[in-house]
């Protein structure tokens, strides 16, 4: 029936799960397909919309894409992981504006292809263009993406401004995919008329308990993690770090890279780096019995080459974060707990539900935020 319980015991606890969805690059917008029309073929109208709307609003956009120098490009990191990339070079000039009008450019052209994967920035173009309120559930808390009225588009059919907006309800997994939110008594087909359950304080108790039997950190994210590090950690190390992020694996990997960072800075300078280092040796040649000369080798290069040779790897660690990403959904903060998204920092409001106290639900903050000076979307955390 979709989600498992496992995944999600806080929608298990509402009376909701997580229905399939198909993860062929369009599942953000096959979910909300799903929430509005009852089914998942008006993906394509919808993508459209939304990109029309963000050309039309594009000053307001431009802000959730950071240019590299040079031309490059990459999408704002999930809200969960903005504190971990936003930090701006001291070294380089901003870009100027026909750098930024061309990477936003491009970046609605490539958003305008069928099976390019939306995040944050485009839940919050639809909230706008379609009027809606958009709730996203994870784990153990959801929160609400809202329209500003300044960016809302004008439906054909003006809105009661008394009224409530109506809420499109989907999922975010932590490998980085949507789902639409259903009733677990149905209908589990057409529109989906979710009803969210208040819960009995005896209901509440219960899903703490199912929360502190449930593990956030499973086999499979562990790997990913490992596999996008560009050193070697051991396992109880990635478990400790994907716990202290809540399962989110991109900021599981920011912190692994921020320490990483910070012990070559702590090492560089020292009278006894050289030490340290042939101790390090010593700890890695018992695996390398297992990993081989070139393991071996690697991870001598790693411990020589100072902070630079970090400094790159990180550089490396990123892209090759992103490929197992797409190796293991297909964001994908993180930056998790959502890809989530698209919105600056600066001004989201998240009241946090895990039924019955409120929490944190950022631990480094997207999919896909920075924090520019102004931001006016509005983020409610709930549960």
């Amino acid at each position: 029936m979709g989600g498992a319980s496992d995944e999600f015991p806080l929608l298990s606890a509402l009376g909701l799960y997580a229905a399939d969805i198909r993860g062929d690059g369009n599942c953000l917008f096959n979910a909300l397909s799903d929430q509005i029309y009852g089914h998942q073929d008006e993906h394509a109208n919808i993508r459209a919309r939304v990109i029309t709307h963000m050309r039309e609003q594009a000053d307001y956009y431009k802000q959730f894409i950071d240019v590299h120098p040079g031309g490059g490009i990459r999408r704002n990191p999930k809200r969960k992981n903005a504190g971990a990339y936003s930090m701006p070079s001291t070294n380089t000039a901003p870009p100027s504006s026909s750098e930024i009008d061309r990477v936003f450019e491009s970046h609605l052209q490539s958003m305008a292809r069928g099976g390019t994967w939306g995040d944050n920035m485009e839940i919050t173009a639809f909230a706008a263009a379609f009027a809606y309120d958009v709730k996203i559930y994870q784990r153990d808390f959801a929160f609400i993406v809202s329209p500003n009225p300044s960016h809302e588009t004008p439906s054909e059919q003006p809105r009661d401004p008394t009224s409530a907006r109506p809420t499109a309800h989907i999922a975010y997994h932590a490998w980085e995919h949507y789902s639409s939110i259903r009733n677990l008594d149905g209908p589990h087909a057409g529109p989906p008329n979710v009803l969210v359950r208040v819960l009995t304080p005896q209901e509440e108790q219960a899903q703490k308990d199912q929360l502190a039997r449930t593990p956030q950190v499973l086999p499979w994210q562990i790997d990913v993690v490992e596999k996008s590090l560009p050193f070697l950690a051991d396992k109880p190390t990635i478990k400790r770090a994907l716990e202290a992020s809540r399962g989110d694996i991109n900021a599981a990997v920011s912190r692994l890279l921020d320490a990483d960072e910070e012990n070559a800075n702590s090492s560089i300078g020292s009278s006894s780096y050289q030490e340290s280092s042939s101790v390090e040796r010593d700890q890695d040649s018992e695996d390398d019995v297992h990993a081989g000369p070139k393991k071996r080798q690697d991870r001598r290069r790693s411990s020589r080459g100072g902070l630079q040779g970090r400094t790159a790897k990180r550089a490396d660690a990123k892209g090759a974060h992103a490929l197992s990403n797409i190796a293991s959904f297909t964001e994908m903060e993180a930056s998790s707990q959502e890809s989530l998204a698209g919105v600056p920092q600066s001004s989201a409001g998240w009241d946090s539900e895990t039924s019955s106290s409120r929490q944190d639900a950022q631990s480094r903050t997207s999919c896909a935020s920075t924090q520019p000076s102004s931001v006016e979307e509005n983020f409610t955390e709930e549960a």
